[in-house]
């Protein structure tokens, strides 16, 4: 009786094991690097804040409102109020607003307004009381 001996990965013995214990450990270090990394975007975006603390008069006076001094492409303009309500908007070329305010609904409260990336815009931010000065601060995403 002859005896056929088979080494390696295909013996069907702690060969077989080793590499499919192996393969299935390298497989999940893998796949665990993947998802870490979490999804991959086609660019980073960058953040500015703009007329941080600025001091707005009283909603209705001169000075109720801060605007960018930078032009770009918004992916959208946060607004952060301390001590009363803020809105938030964005000016197109003509100096004209995009949309409707975005007001947070109270002191030390913060309202996003997304406007997916157009071009030529700038944030401004608006005092939302009247009866009182506030500081509020801004930030563009672009």
């Amino acid at each position: 009786m002859s005896r056929t001996q088979t080494y390696g990965a295909f013996a069907g013995g702690k060969g077989t094991t080793r590499v499919l214990l192996l393969t299935t450990c390298m497989f999940a270090l893998l796949t665990s690097i993947w998802l870490s990394a979490g999804p991959i975007s086609k660019a980073s975006a960058i953040e500015q804040n703009f007329c941080t603390n600025y001091w707005a008069a009283p909603y209705g006076q001169a000075g109720d409102r801060c605007k960018s001094t930078v032009r770009a492409f918004l992916g959208g303009v946060w607004v952060y109020s301390h001590e009363h309500s803020a809105c938030v908007d964005a000016l197109n070329t003509s100096e004209g607003l995009v949309t409707s305010w975005h007001c947070t609904f109270g002191p030390e409260g913060e309202q996003f307004l997304y406007l997916g990336y157009e071009r030529n815009l700038k944030g401004i931010v608006r005092n939302n009381t009247t009866g009182a000065s506030a500081h509020i601060s801004g930030k563009e995403i672009w």
